[in-house]
């Protein structure tokens, strides 16, 4: 990985930690009921930030390490998809809801996936 490409995934993680903090994320997770859930991502987050810089001075003489911050990588882009779904999902439930959040709306399922 490149020094681009470690900057790319420090701020990625900033990104995220950021993301995860946002109004309609917190918005969805209070209607999901998920918020210890990212509570939990963004500790980890916080974690994986500590030790970056180490692991980017050992890539250079450890494939292993290497390997590890490109799927670290992967792992950012792919959460930050998820939030951006969990974004949008709060953006149409606002909409719906005319921006408010009844006491009723936290127990309604989401209409975007099927519970069993």
């Amino acid at each position: 990985m490149s020094i681009i490409g470690e900057a790319i995934l420090t701020a990625s993680v900033d990104l995220l930690v950021n993301k995860l903090a946002s109004e309609g994320i917190l918005f969805f997770a209070r209607q999901e009921k998920i918020q210890d859930d990212l509570m939990e991502w963004e500790n980890m987050l916080e974690m994986i930030k500590a030790v970056l810089d180490d692991a980017e001075e050992k890539k250079t003489t450890n494939r292993f390490v290497k390997k590890w911050l490109g799927k670290l990588q992967n792992l950012a882009y792919d959460v930050e998809d998820l939030l951006d779904q969990f974004q949008t999902e709060a953006f149409r439930r606002k909409l719906v809801l005319g921006n408010r959040e009844p006491a009723a709306a936290h127990d309604q399922p989401s209409s975007s996936r099927t519970r069993t």
